[in-house]
């Protein structure tokens, strides 16, 4: 980083740059930023309470400079030396929104924020910290850790199921975060998994699966008329049999609803249900369930499965009504499992 005291001083540019300023903020790359004191006393009440204080010599435009006054002018115009650099000072000093590209540039811009208690500011780049964390949720949240912010930390951890989290998973922040936070998020992840999982189908102590987000047996995968009812057993959960004339396809019986209504239904409602599920255990969110593939795939299945065109028709509209179950049911589940954060 660069030393403020031995590099030459730049011009912040517009519209930073303007004579009438009365205040210099020189940033830790030894850029000056000249600004009105009533402007920043308004929006940081950290400089407020600054400029409130019996004034020291400069930091009063009536007061002028004296042979014996230690503060540093430019152009008669007190200097207040600040530990941000110039990308940031200039974030943070744009009271409109400013435009950020990366991670590590909100949350610089964001600690200043903070730091100078500048309340529209903060609130400005927190928005840009939500957009962003999207594209970078593990950078974010290893930054937030590093900060303590426990709210930011929550915000990251939740936009990182979109994403794998295997055991190792690492960016280079998290070179700066403890093991515990990184610990908390692989646990969090883990949990969201589980959640998520069990949303869409699960495995119940007899052996049979389990989905609670269907409520009703009217879908076409319980009502089509190429099903066999007999009964099952353990040494055959599958029944595969197909007399080669009437055509029967293989079902499977499970439980549905909170009741726990027991049903048979198409073995390929029952596929797609088992692939949806390894798919939200690695990302656990309803994005993942409302932008699977599987829709489609098992759509194109299921409408060949069954010859019969009364069923058939009904395939589209039906897989897409449980996909959408499945949304509201995975989000559900996972927004009840909460991130462990400890502030300090």
């Amino acid at each position: 980083m660069a030393d403020s005291s031995s590099a030459p001083i730049k011009d912040a540019p517009a519209p930073f740059n303007k004579a009438a300023a009365n205040i210099i903020l020189r940033s830790v790359d030894s850029v000056d930023f000249r600004v009105r004191e009533g402007i920043l006393a308004e929006a940081s009440s950290v400089f407020e309470d600054m400029f409130s204080l019996p004034p020291l010599p400069g930091l009063n435009a009536s007061r002028k400079r004296t042979e014996r006054d230690d503060q540093e002018y430019r152009d008669d115009v007190p200097v207040i030396p600040v530990s941000e650099t110039a990308p940031t000072l200039d974030n943070l000093l744009r009271f409109e929104k400013p435009k950020m590209k990366s991670a590590t540039e909100i949350c610089d811009a964001l600690e200043a924020s903070k730091k100078y208690m500048m309340e529209q500011a903060e609130k400005s780049i927190k928005e840009q910290f939500v957009e962003q964390v999207e594209r970078e949720p593990l950078v974010l949240y290893a930054i937030s850790a590093c900060h303590n912010w426990t709210d930011e930390m929550k915000i990251a951890a939740k936009a990182s199921l979109g994403v794998p989290l295997p055991v190792g998973t690492w960016v280079k922040e998290m070179e700066l975060m403890g093991a515990m936070a990184y610990m908390r998020l692989q646990v969090y992840h883990q949990a969201c998994a589980a959640a998520a999982a069990a949303a869409v189908v699960r495995l119940t102590g007899d052996g049979l699966l389990h989905c609670p987000s269907i409520v009703n047996d009217s879908s076409v995968w319980f009502t089509c008329a190429l099903h066999y009812d007999i009964p099952e057993t353990r040494s055959n959960p599958f029944h595969r049999v197909d007399d080669g004339l009437t055509g029967k396809r293989p079902h499977k019986k499970f439980w549905i609803g909170a009741t726990s209504k027991q049903v048979f239904a198409c073995l390929w409602i029952v596929q797609f249900l088992q692939e949806l599920r390894g798919e939200v255990q690695n990302r656990p969110r309803g994005a993942t369930v409302s932008n699977s593939a599987l829709t489609f795939r098992y759509t194109t299945e299921g409408t060949r499965d069954c010859s019969e065109p009364s069923c058939s028709a009904r395939v589209s509209g039906d897989i897409r009504a449980l996909r959408d179950l499945l949304v509201v049911a995975v989000d559900t589940a996972v927004s009840r499992v909460q991130l462990e954060v400890t502030a300090a």
